[in-house]
């Protein structure tokens, strides 16, 4: 009963023009190999982490980051958060602040607009690097054989253990 209801409201939210305001933190690249597109919700903290382990790694200088903010409660927190993590890492990247909450999907599809970098990467903010190449890594993948279109990494737990590993699709004839 809820669902069509549910559906038709969602179809005309999605419809208005996701207008984002845009702060620029340093000089992006000209033309990056890499756009980093990562949605924020919540957590703004993570930008932190994040960037923290980002700047381990020299290379990150040259891709373009774009934190999409889908929480404009925290607006004001993660304007002051990024000024501060700018000043200690010096790791160019730009904020992308929604004035409505939009959705994860929307929210990396306003990303992916803003994007300069000949691939994209989704990465959620909850996500930590543990080696410094591994941008590199999944996009010399691309570049090895033309004809994949999508890479993605091994997702582990904090203790090591394998939390998702990718997927494959196979028919189950039970289903159709």
């Amino acid at each position: 009963v809820l669902g069509p209801a549910i559906a038709s409201i969602n179809v005309a939210r999605l419809q208005e023009p996701a207008e984002a305001a845009e702060i620029e933190f340093g000089q992006a690249p000209d033309s990056p190999t890499c756009t980093l597109v990562i949605p924020l919700y919540g957590r703004v903290d993570f930008v932190e982490y994040q960037m923290a382990l980002f700047s381990r790694h020299g290379g990150f200088k040259e891709l373009d980051i774009i934190y999409v903010l889908d929480d404009p409660t925290k607006r004001r927190e993660l304007e002051l958060l990024a000024e501060s993590v700018f000043e200690r890492f010096r790791i160019p990247f730009r904020l992308l602040l929604l004035p409505t909450n939009r959705g994860f999907g929307p929210a990396n599809n306003v990303g992916l607009r803003a994007a300069h970098g000949q691939y994209i990467c989704f990465l959620n903010s909850d996500i930590f690097p543990i080696t410094e190449d591994w941008v590199e890594r999944l996009v010399g993948r691309l570049d090895q054989n033309p004809e994949i279109g999508i890479v993605g990494a091994q997702l582990l737990f904090e203790d090591g253990s394998i939390q998702h590993e990718g997927c494959f699709y196979r028919t189950i004839p039970q289903f159709g």
